[in-house]
C-alpha cells in the first residue's frame, strides 16, 4: 500500500526493500520516486551530504535494483531521508513503474 510524503509524491512501505551504503546492508523503511527513508544506519553521514547507494527492492509482482547517487535530508538516530540526486531517466521510469505495479496502478 502506498501512503503519501509531505512532499506529496507517494511512497510504498517494502516488506524486503534493502539499500547498501558504503558496503552496509540497510533496511528501507520506505520509498518513492523522489527518495527514500533508511533505518539502522550508524554512519558519519549528515544532512546535505551526497552519497552512493545501491537499492534492492522486491514484492510480488517483481524485483528491482537500481544505483543512485543521494543526498540526505535529515537525520535522527539510526533512521535517516534522502532524496535521489542524479538518478538516470531511465532509472527513474523502472523506479516510478515499480511503485505503480505494487500500487496496481
Amino acid at each position: 500500500m502506498l501512503g503519501i510524503e509531505r512532499r506529496g509524491a507517494p511512497r510504498w512501505q517494502p516488506q524486503s526493500g534493502l539499500v547498501q551504503v558504503g558496503g552496509v546492508l540497510l533496511k528501507v523503511a520506505d520509498v518513492s520516486a523522489t527518495g527514500l527513508r533508511i533505518q539502522g544506519y550508524r554512519g558519519s553521514l549528515s544532512p546535505q551530504d551526497r552519497f552512493a547507494l545501491t537499492l534492492y527492492l522486491a514484492d510480488a509482482t517483481g524485483r528491482l535494483e537500481l544505483e543512485a547517487e543521494a543526498i540526505v535530508g535529515w537525520r535522527s538516530g539510526d533512521k535517516l531521508g534522502a532524496a535521489f540526486y542524479g538518478l538516470s531517466r531511465e532509472d527513474r521510469v523502472r523506479l516510478e513503474a515499480f511503485l505503480a505495479a505494487v500500487d496496481g496502478t
